[in-house]
């Protein structure tokens, strides 16, 4: 694929010393071939010319394919420059080829000033720039950079060329894709695709390219020329943090690969390895059976050999992009990148009689490799599939540091993948499960009596399942001390005085894949004031409010996620207090803040579960703001309980004036008892004379058929005054209350003679 880098910085960094003039052996200069769409360029835009970035706009990008014996790519850029910065970052013209299979051909580059077209092709200095990939991946592709002289603001850079060639890998069938964005506002963009109309060539739009795709497709002289084509487009944009499966920009993708079969007989033609026969592979293997006697063991012997003793290194040059090097030369040099550990893999499992296929996958997709068309440019890494004992499973051998048995290996989450085997017509699921207990735990301990201001703080934190891996990883490439610092100054954000007391203490049972880190640090001015801090730090660290809230694309969401803190405080010189507890939840999560205080003591229990990967734009601003909650939340404030009162002895004064006191009150006791019992006396002979009626407690409740019949025996009753209550001036209010399982109309009542206030109970029948 072809791309037009425009960070002059950048090319300044990879310049070398000025080349001849062009033509020089890396390209060749001819004419514009004949089957070449010619279209013109329009007048500037004044919304291109408003949104321009970095200086320069495209007003023209045309991409234009011809499929015959071999494939040739026809590409014309032309774009304006609008100010100084677009004279800095608009004078190079980088152009990205495989010399192994591909031929760059240029035809014309001109500046347009004014009513001149300047040539300036042979008058640019030409650099050949190895092509930066991934990391840990080398690959023959450079980046042929064109530095063009006196280019001036207002001026416009026309340049067309062709990149002639296929990777031989795909066996003559046509697979490529070419976006419909570019990195600056592009008044016009456009992708024409010319082919025999007897080849069966899938195309197809994924990504959202909006109402402003223009499609045709005709068929002329045994020809079917296929077209796409936007104007007004604005730059690619990313919003950060979103999915991997998201596909922010849209693509048109080719492909000649009618199905999944068909992929499947291409792939497994590409793995195809000799067998572990003799030499030094062979040897392994006998020394694997000597070492485990069972199947199960010597799978699992083998996927650790692969994955920890051979080293991720990736040798992609020309056709070895998808072909995977001899497993043998692989086993001999250590080192390959995932198909040829794949490749390995399966080659040391079948040698020991264990089945096993290459699996094509793409860990960022996931399960929405089901939704794209058949095509080998559809996966982006190899895994292998292991048949053992009636159960299957999916193991990657490019994952170092893995702990656990074969069965938690091979549980990796890549969704949907291609397993490579003669027959096979279809996707196969990988089965996914959310964690059933936290892969992070961690426990805190702080020790608030250490002295009159400070704590100590002890942490373990267990790591298990794939953190366990992770942090397996972390331990290997960092030194003890620097890691001990990096935990430090975490906490340090928090506790300024923190510092660490003693070494890190590291259990590592790989066998399980648990992983347990303990720390222990002093905290010599842990109280601020009255007022100490606590948080649940890992679940802190594992949670992220996005820089872009107002957003047009979903938010990643960590997931699976499962992370429990536990802090406990204890407080040795008073009692403990008191933390409320919390939920929150969400479609795409759920936390939860349990606290319990029990003496002097402190126990506070946090927990976060996610359940999707992600949340869709209209809902990310909720997500934001529950975020927010959860991180405060997961921070709190402690008051530091007084210190509990000391006892001290008493004077004599002191005890005998307590004497005195106790008198006094004892007199008043006798004084108070007497007053009752007169009370009790005059209280029971009121009661013998003043019954309460039907109706005025609620054990009394008067049974009517409604409210109707209520209010009617209300009118009939009288107050204790002998008033009745069925005068103006009586108040009433109703309402009800429960008695048991029964539920009970009361009213309350203010006599208008007498002013006192009453109740009557109805309960309802029927």
């Amino acid at each position: 694929m072809l791309i037009v880098l425009l960070v002059a910085a950048w090319i300044a960094l990879a310049v070398r010393p000025a080349a001849a003039a062009a033509p020089t052996k890396g390209f060749d200069v001819q004419p514009v071939p004949a089957w070449v769409s010619r279209t013109d360029v329009e007048a500037a835009s004044p919304k291109g010319i408003d949104g321009a970035r970095g200086g320069l706009v495209n007003a023209l990008l045309d991409d234009q394919i011809r499929v015959g014996a071999t494939v040739e790519h026809y590409s014309r850029i032309v774009r304006r420059v609008l100010s100084t910065a677009g004279v800095e970052n608009g004078g190079e013209i980088t152009i990205e080829v495989d010399p192994s299979y591909e031929r760059l051909v240029l035809h014309r580059i001109e500046i347009v000033r004014g009513a001149q077209r300047i040539d300036v092709l042979r008058a640019a200095s030409v650099h050949a720039v190895p092509e930066e990939g991934e990391a840990k991946t080398y690959s023959d592709r450079v980046s042929e950079a064109f530095v063009l002289p006196d280019v001036r603001i207002g001026d416009v850079i026309d340049c067309e060329y062709s990149v002639n060639g296929q990777n031989p890998v795909f066996g003559g069938r046509l697979v490529d894709a070419l976006p419909l964005v570019a990195g600056l506002f592009t008044e016009r963009l456009r992708v024409r695709l010319l082919a025999p109309a007897d080849r069966a060539i899938a195309s197809g739009v994924t990504g959202d390219a909006g109402a402003a795709l223009e499609t045709g497709e005709r068929v002329t002289g045994g020809l079917r020329e296929s077209t796409w084509e936007r104007r007004q487009v604005e730059p690619a944009k990313d919003e950060g943090a979103t999915p991997d499966w998201f596909e922010p920009h849209p693509w048109v993708r080719m492909s000649e690969f009618a199905s999944w079969a068909d992929v499947v007989v291409w792939g497994v033609h590409l793995f195809e390895g000799k067998e572990a026969s003799a030499g030094p592979l062979a040897e392994r293997v006998v020394e694997i059976k000597a070492a485990h006697p069972d199947a199960e063991g010597q799978a699992l012997a083998a996927l650790d050999f692969v994955q920890n003793q051979i080293r991720y290194l990736g040798i992609e040059t020309g056709e070895h992009s998808h072909l995977p090097h001899d497993a043998a030369a692989v086993f001999a040099q250590r080192f390959g990148d995932c198909k040829d550990k794949s490749l390995l893999l399966v080659t040391l499992l079948r040698a020991l009689g264990i089945e096993a296929r290459v699996a094509l996958a793409n860990p960022g997709l996931g399960e929405k490799v089901a939704d794209r068309s058949p095509s080998p440019l559809v996966f982006s890494h190899a895994i292998v599939r292991i048949r053992l004992a009636g159960k299957t499973y999916f193991v990657d051998p490019t994952i170092s540091h893995q702990g656990g048995s074969l069965e938690a290996r091979g549980r990796v989450r890549y969704g949907h993948v291609l397993v490579l085997e003669p027959g096979t017509t279809a996707l196969e699921h990988i089965p996914d499960a959310a964690p059933a207990r936290p892969t992070i735990e961690s426990r805190s301990v702080y020790g608030v009596g250490a002295a009159p201001r400070g704590a100590t703080l002890e942490v373990e934190t267990t790591y298990r399942d794939e953190d366990a891996d992770t942090e397996r990883g972390a331990l290997e490439e960092t030194s003890r001390a620097e890691l001990q610092k990096k935990y430090t100054d975490f906490y340090a954000g928090a506790e300024a005085s923190i510092r660490a007391e003693g070494d890190l203490v590291v259990l590592d049972d790989v066998a399980r894949n648990v992983l347990v880190v303990r720390e222990h640090y002093v905290i010599p001015e842990y109280w601020s004031g009255d007022q100490g801090l606590i948080e649940a730090i890992s679940i802190r660290h594992m949670l992220h409010r996005p820089s872009t809230v107002r957003r047009t694309m979903p938010l990643r969401v960590p997931y699976p996620l499962f992370v429990r803190d536990v802090v406990e405080v204890h407080f040795p010189r008073g009692q403990a207090p008191r933390l409320d507890e919390q939920k929150l939840h969400s479609p795409a999560l759920t936390y939860a803040r349990d606290a319990e205080a029990t003496g002097t003591l402190l126990k506070v229990t946090y927990e976060l579960r996610t359940h999707k990967d992600s949340v869709a734009p209209d809902g990310v601003a909720d997500h934001v703001d529950l975020l927010g909650s959860i991180l405060d939340s997961a921070e709190s404030v402690l008051t530091e309980p007084p210190p509990p009162e000391v006892d001290v002895p008493w004077t004599p004064a002191q005890r005998y004036g307590m004497l005195a006191f106790l008198g006094a009150v004892g007199l008043v006791g006798i004084a108070s008892a007497a007053w009752k019992a007169r009370y009790l006396v005059r209280r029971r002979s009121y009661r013998k004379s003043a019954r309460l009626g039907a109706g005025e407690t609620a054990a009394q409740a008067v049974a009517v058929k409604g409210r109707a019949d209520a209010e009617r025996t209300v009118t009939r009753d009288r107050c204790s005054c002998g008033s009745p209550f069925d005068g103006a001036a009586t108040s009433s209010e109703w309402g009800n209350i429960r008695l048991g399982d029964s539920t009970l109309d009361v009213v309350r009542l203010t006599c208008g003679a007498c002013g006192r206030g009453s109740a009557r109970y109805f309960r309802y029948e029927g």
